[in-house]
């Protein structure tokens, strides 16, 4: 049973990480359809991490699994969205490479359950996931 519509907004996740889910989640709650996993590094799962593979089968039963691809191989498409995965200290340098590479604007993507101060300061690329809270003067940036 498919959640999402097919001419959903399309999610492109750059990098790959531990609340890959979590952005899954969030893209679903927010109508988009996420459609490709760039990833910029290679990836081991650690002994507490979920699978690649175990969180594509659960995305699943929702909506189409998103292609997962090396970055060497991504091409910008009309109608993609773009969001950060990682939250490792080479995010900035991903940052860096795709917008040098290919001038890419990234989208902020907040939970509708999340709650975010008119006070905070949000970058491009943000991630706030469900329940979440960020305060007034908070600055979460790329």
């Amino acid at each position: 049973m498919s959640v999402t519509p097919t001419n959903a907004p399309k999610l492109v996740i750059f990098g790959l990480s531990n609340i890959l889910s979590d952005i899954f989640d969030c893209a679903l709650a927010n109508g988009f359809l996420t459609s490709k996993i760039v990833k910029h590094l290679p990836h081991v799962d650690g002994p507490r991490d979920i699978p690649l593979a175990q969180r594509l089968q659960a995305l699943a039963r929702l909506t189409t699994p998103p292609e997962v691809i090396e970055l060497a191989d991504f091409t910008p498409q009309e109608g993609e969205a773009y969001i950060l995965g990682p939250t490792t200290p080479q995010r900035a340098e991903l940052v860096q490479l795709l917008q040098q590479k290919y001038s890419l604007q990234f989208h902020t993507l907040i939970h509708p359950t999340a709650y975010v101060s008119p006070l905070a300061q949000l970058g491009r690329g943000v991630f706030v996931g469900a329940n979440s809270v960020i305060g007034p003067g908070a600055q979460l940036l790329t």
